[in-house]
């Protein structure tokens, strides 16, 4: 996978894919300050928006990475803008 979404424009990142949670959506939204190659590719993100129960994620620089050994999926991650 490669880095498609560019520095300045806003992702969607989804931490559970919506079919296995009944439909719930879970997921950080920000925008991308940058890209990490290690310890693994990852886009750098200030997160605007979180759905999931008591993270503390809004305001904070948080690391958004492009694959996952588990539960990754199809448009996990999202460009919004």
């Amino acid at each position: 996978m490669d880095f498609t979404i560019e520095k300045g424009e806003r992702l969607r990142s989804y931490d559970y894919d919506p079919k296995n949670v009944d439909g719930k959506e879970i997921y950080l939204e920000g925008r991308v300050i940058g890209t990490e190659t290690h310890p693994y590719p990852a886009y750098r993100v200030v997160c605007e928006t979180c759905t999931f129960t008591n993270a503390d994620r809004v305001g904070k620089e948080v690391l958004v990475p492009l694959e996952l050994a588990h539960n990754d999926f199809e448009g996990r991650i999202i460009k919004i803008s």
